[in-house]
């Protein structure tokens, strides 16, 4: 199913910084070293005795279904539209389709309310059935450069910002037990700090979502994103300067 968005503000530029980040930061990569280590257990508890499992994906966006022999045999069923459209959808059919294992991976950005989402797509799950919420971290690079920098940067796609901390502080509030893994990861960002690398620059833009970041920010705010980025948001090994893009996978219970 398709992630909720607020505007049509990906593409372009962003889109190019955003693949390069994907190629660069290993993010896919730790996610699904994650799935392959640590949830066939939790397929085993969630399937035992059954046949077939129902899943949903939600914020998946587009697949290559046909170019994959081993999902060609696995019935899927598209929702292109957003969380709250699907909610009304499901509210409006009665009847509430159920679902084993839910999993919501770096969407809940995009809805107007986590907790109301979290609690309406839990509220979807079978008996003894997980839900998969794969968010950054708290504390993480990502963490520390948008609250430090919400009034500046929350001003397009995404109007707030919330990390894996403030979505286990919803859950906590909701009375849901959940269980957490935590993925180290980074990425090299040493080319952010040469105002010549274009490749540097493309990053920038997607990690700010600023279009041309050394020319469209103004020089005092640049001065300081650049400095926050490299001292508390990045570590640094070998003379290169890694920014911890660590992700938190939250097993929220039935």
């Amino acid at each position: 199913m398709a992630a909720e968005a607020k505007s049509a503000g990906y593409g372009g530029r962003y889109v190019q910084g955003f693949q390069f980040y994907l190629r660069h930061s290993g993010e896919h990569k730790a996610i699904q070293r994650f799935i392959v280590d640590d949830l066939p257990g939790e397929f085993e508890r969630i399937g035992s005795g059954k046949r077939s499992l129902d899943v949903l994906g939600v914020g998946s966006g587009g697949a290559l279904v046909a170019a994959t022999p081993n999902l060609q045999k696995i019935p899927l069923t598209w929702h292109t539209m957003t969380c709250a459209e699907y909610e009304r959808q499901v509210k409006a059919k009665g009847g509430v389709k159920r679902f084993d294992f839910i999993h919501m991976i770096q969407m809940l950005y995009y809805v107007d309310d986590c907790a109301e989402a979290v609690k309406f797509f839990r509220s979807l799950l079978k008996t003894n059935g997980r839900l998969l919420i794969v968010h950054e971290s708290a504390n993480s690079g990502w963490d520390i450069l948008w609250k430090t920098y919400r009034k500046e940067l929350c001003t397009k796609t995404i109007s707030d910002y919330l990390s894996a901390g403030d979505i286990k502080a919803h859950l906590e509030r909701l009375g849901l037990s959940y269980d957490e893994q935590v993925v180290p990861n980074t990425l090299d960002i040493t080319d952010c700090f040469d105002p010549a690398s274009e490749n540097g620059e493309l990053l920038l833009d997607f990690m700010t979502e600023q279009e041309h970041f050394h020319r469209s920010v103004a020089p005092e705010l640049r001065a300081g994103i650049l400095d926050l980025l490299r001292n508390k948001c990045s570590s640094t090994r070998d003379g290169r300067i890694l920014f911890d893009c660590g992700l938190s996978c939250l097993l929220v219970h039935a």
